[in-house]
């Protein structure tokens, strides 16, 4: 059975896994709370590209109630992208 964990990074609920003793976060979920994935069914699929640099593993990510393969990154590179967007806002 996959359990779904959650954990507040940088103020905002994203799942994570964690592994080797090391928090990762899912890629698609602080992409979704920086408003920066395109939404592919009737929305902007035209986003503009993004760079980044981070570890990444693959797990499984919950998404009403299925689950499908994601790309989940390091929790720095996590922080780091969150405040790039911070201060990109200023």
């Amino acid at each position: 059975m996959v359990t779904v964990s959650m954990k507040k990074i940088e103020g905002r609920l994203i799942q994570y896994r964690e592994q080797g003793g090391e928090d990762f976060y899912c890629l698609a979920d602080i992409l979704d709370a920086l408003d920066m994935k395109p939404h592919l069914i009737g929305g902007d699929i035209e986003k503009k590209p993004i760079r980044i640099s981070a570890r990444i593993i693959w797990g499984l990510r919950k998404v009403g109630e299925c689950f499908i393969e994601s790309p989940f990154i390091d929790e720095e590179s996590a922080k780091n992208m969150f405040k790039t967007a911070e201060s990109q806002k200023n």
